[in-house]
């Protein structure tokens, strides 16, 4: 059985482009430097302000596609979706 991306998960949860672009960022910088990448790198990686990703960020936690530790920088990680 193939275990589903939680990305593609994330993605069908409705969320919105620009918070699909942040997932995306998450993923692939994660996958880059096999650590998670700051919101400062998100907000470059994508060309926003780290404000926008901030807020990107604690809707996607709220609706619990993401998580981090607080308090911790290099935490925030898609969280695994069951079906």
């Amino acid at each position: 059985m193939t275990v589903p991306n939680p990305i593609h998960l994330a993605r069908s949860a409705g969320t919105t482009q620009k918070q699909r672009a942040v997932l995306d960022a998450i993923v692939e910088l994660t996958a880059a430097h096999r650590y998670p990448p700051t919101v400062r790198e998100i907000a470059a990686g994508i060309g926003v302000t780290p404000m926008d990703v901030q807020q990107k960020l604690w809707r996607l936690r709220r609706d619990g596609v993401v998580t981090w530790d607080e308090g911790r920088t290099r935490t925030v990680r898609v969280v695994e979706v069951a079906q």
